[in-house]
């Protein structure tokens, strides 16, 4: 009996050693991969961060869009009343011209505000075009910005989830082996 016991004692023994030595390494093998995961997770707040910030970034482009149209809406309206005005002050020369030619005085004074006028006029529309473009540049940076976003997230999601199937397949192999 005693030589039964002795000689599968010495397998039991090395089979021991190599169990344990196996869980030793699966151990190990588990703490890096808990490591990855905690790393994983502080990359995955860092970019839930960094998405947070640049919605906000986005939300104030839009913002900021939007008052540089209701701007843009109110320098267009300003035009429309400077055009009004012009007309009512071509007019006013007309009359004028016709009803006194002893005037001339008069008539200069009225056709320097008139240039006057059509100079602020061509200013406010060159105003309201470069407010445009600015809008339309701020609109493509703020869609660019978010597609950008968005294929970060997908691919730190694709991330997380095969260190996470990974982590699955590690836990289901050890505890196979374990049994």
């Amino acid at each position: 009996m005693r030589r039964f016991f002795g000689a599968h004692g010495g397998e039991d023994h090395s089979q021991i050693q190599y169990l344990t030595a196996k869980c030793n390494r699966l151990a190990h093998d588990k703490a890096a991969l808990d490591r990855e995961l905690l790393l994983a997770g502080g990359r995955e707040r860092k970019l839930r961060g960094e998405l947070e910030a640049a919605a906000a970034g986005l939300r104030l482009r839009e913002q900021i869009n939007a008052e540089l149209r209701v701007r843009e809406e109110q320098l267009v309206g300003k035009i429309h009343q400077q055009q009004d005005l012009v007309g009512r002050l071509q007019q006013r020369l007309l009359l004028l011209a016709e009803a006194s030619s002893r005037d001339g005085e008069l008539l200069r004074q009225v056709g320097a505000e008139l240039l006057c006028l059509q100079s602020s006029e061509a200013k406010l529309e060159g105003l309201v075009e470069e407010l445009h473009a600015e809008a339309q540049r701020k609109a493509a940076t703020a869609e660019s910005l978010q597609a950008e976003l968005h294929a970060e997230a997908r691919r730190r999601a694709g991330l997380m989830e095969s260190l996470q199937a990974e982590q699955r397949r590690q836990d289901h192999s050890s505890s196979s082996l374990i049994v």
